[in-house]
């Protein structure tokens, strides 16, 4: 364990042994992999995950498709106007809630996603081949312990 001075920081903090960076440096290689391999169309990562997040859970709002693309607010406007402009997402009144309208994919949308999709699978096994089938599931493992620990922290937080 590393020790930490008075201002709360380690002496000997390395940014290159923060796991979490570690982490998102494989995000970020996975996700060019797959926005570069595909070339009928110019994607960036926001663009696939909702491409992505609406083939597999089908029509969702602005607010889910938010939280589940982990993208701000502003940006997935942003995202979801150069998509609808482009052919791929197409909104629908939601029978659920009349204030809010779902997203989906258009069938121009979804065709790109199925350009996309074996993209992103080589680039997954590009990233975790080198891992047994044990080692995977045991990263899955860690990964929902870590989050569980980081909503358990937030939960214990007091509000501001």
């Amino acid at each position: 364990m590393n020790q930490t001075s008075q201002n709360g920081g380690s002496h000997d903090f390395r940014i290159d042994n923060y796991p979490i960076l570690r982490m998102a440096r494989i995000v970020s290689a996975v996700q060019e992999r797959i926005v570069s391999g595909v070339t009928s169309y110019p994607l960036v990562a926001p663009s696939w995950r909702v491409l992505a997040l609406l083939a597999d859970r089908g029509p969702m709002t602005v607010k889910m498709l938010a939280v589940a693309a982990l993208i701000e607010r502003s940006s997935l406007s942003r995202t979801i106007m150069r998509m609808e402009d482009d052919g791929l997402l197409e909104r629908a009144a939601n029978p659920h809630d009349g204030r809010s309208t779902l997203l989906r994919l258009s069938d121009k949308g979804q065709a790109l996603f199925d350009e996309s999709q074996p993209v992103a699978i080589a680039a997954m096994h590009a990233a975790t081949d080198a891992l047994s089938g044990a080692e995977l599931e045991k990263l899955f493992e860690m990964l929902d312990r870590m989050m569980a620990s980081l909503q358990s922290a937030s939960d214990a937080d007091p509000p501001n």
